[in-house]
């Protein structure tokens, strides 16, 4: 018996004895093996028209981890047809749990009631059939020591994009803050999976990367195609997916929309005061794209933005703003009320923008405690009182340290 493709199915063609030709005497060939035929074409057609089975669905994107927290996760994958979304998990007493989704080409399924700071294992499936190996995930442990990374302006499907990528994932982390910028050139669906989630793959099946949205990441219908690749909490009054604040560890971090209205009284900035105002993490950070303290040559600082956000970021005692838009890396020294003040009373920003596109020449600010053109990303160590941030280059090689201590979240 052989095999015959068709499209992705594969049906078998009878042969054998029963198959041999017996010709008349008029030389027209008359198999017995031709309503064999007929009924191999009849199978292959119905498959066509009809839905394929599981084996011929194939994994497109993902599976990439969304809204991972303490005691849930959601998994999101992409197949080339449609199918019936399902996971299972793999328990840490060795146990498996089925978690059922819609069926869809595009899967997002939730999966609640996980323990804190266990390590999971989770196979994406279509119509019962595993699409992938094992990945493995682990949830948040609120009272343990964590790492986080952040990057910006990385989504070029370039060489630099992918060197940074590979001294990331040699680096142990929890999760993932990204500034902006996350798909060059115009946020385009088409360029997601070139630009994005192909480079970063062996990331995204383990680690959330929580997202901000970029200049270049709107372009394309006022970012809508972020919209449907990114879920995040939402958690405002407007239900917005644009900007969104979560918790993990002792941390809590306010994810802003910087191409939005920031001044006060619109709805990012009660947001915001509404937000850092109830929190009472020992460690605070806000992420944004537009850099508010930025001495690079091609953008500098936004000044309107500053003057808006100033103020909450000051009275709420955030400790680190991570911001991108320039290209390059800039930490300030603490600030507050827009003047250098002493270590542990004022707030630090860093400009992340080095995370894969062409670096761009930088100059040095009053505010400025180290600059540099080079490709890098930041990574954040907390434990306790004390944390410490380090800018690395693809290398492995630290070119920046702070360190900033507390003995307390501010009352």
């Amino acid at each position: 018996m052989v095999y015959a493709p068709w499209g992705g199915l594969e049906a078998p063609i009878p042969r054998g004895d029963g198959a041999r030709d017996r010709r008349g005497s008029d030389g027209t060939a008359r198999s017995e093996s031709m309503r064999s035929l007929f009924a191999w074409g009849a199978v292959v057609l119905g498959a066509f028209l009809g839905a394929r089975p599981a084996a011929a669905i194939t994994l497109t994107r993902g599976p990439y981890l969304q809204l991972l927290g303490t005691h849930s996760v959601t998994v999101v994958w992409k197949t080339d047809v449609p199918g019936d979304c399902g996971l299972t998990l793999r328990l840490p007493d060795g146990g498996t749990r089925a978690v059922a989704g819609p069926r869809s080409s595009t899967c997002a399924v939730p999966v609640g009631d996980l323990s804190p700071g266990t390590r999971y294992g989770y196979v994406p499936r279509a119509d019962e059939t595993a699409l992938t190996a094992e990945s493995t995930f682990h949830t948040d442990d609120p009272a343990a020591p964590f790492t986080f990374l952040v990057l910006g302006d990385s989504g070029c499907g370039c060489d630099g994009q992918r060197a940074v990528r590979d001294r990331m994932l040699a680096t142990p982390a929890d999760f993932i803050l990204h500034t902006g910028d996350m798909i060059y050139p115009s946020g385009q669906s088409e360029a997601m999976d070139a630009n994005f989630f192909r480079p970063y793959d062996p990331l995204l099946r383990r680690v959330v990367m929580w997202p901000s949205r970029g200049n270049h990441d709107v372009k394309t219908a006022g970012g809508e195609p972020w919209r449907d690749v990114f879920r995040t909490p939402a958690n405002n009054a407007a239900g917005s997916e644009d900007y969104y604040s979560f918790d993990y560890g002792t941390a809590h971090v306010a994810v802003l929309d910087s191409n939005a209205a920031t001044n006060p009284g619109s709805p990012q900035y009660v947001f915001l005061d509404g937000d850092l105002g109830s929190s009472n993490a020992r460690w605070k950070f806000v992420v944004f794209h537009h850099s508010i303290y930025s001495s690079g040559t091609k953008h500098g600082s936004n000044i309107k933005i500053r003057r808006n956000l100033l103020p909450l970021l000051d009275r709420y005692h955030v400790d680190v703003v991570f911001m991108g838009h320039d290209h390059d890396y800039e930490r300030t020294k603490p600030m507050r009320a827009d003047k250098i003040v002493a270590p542990g009373e004022g707030t630090v920003y860093i400009t992340t923008g080095g995370g894969g596109a062409d670096v761009r020449p930088v100059e040095h600010s009053d505010f400025t405690a180290h600059v540099e053109a080079a490709l890098h990303f930041v990574r954040v160590r907390v434990d306790g009182g004390t944390l410490r941030a380090d800018m690395v280059t693809p290398d492995g090689a630290v070119h920046d340290s702070v360190t900033l201590t507390k003995s307390a979240a501010p009352g």
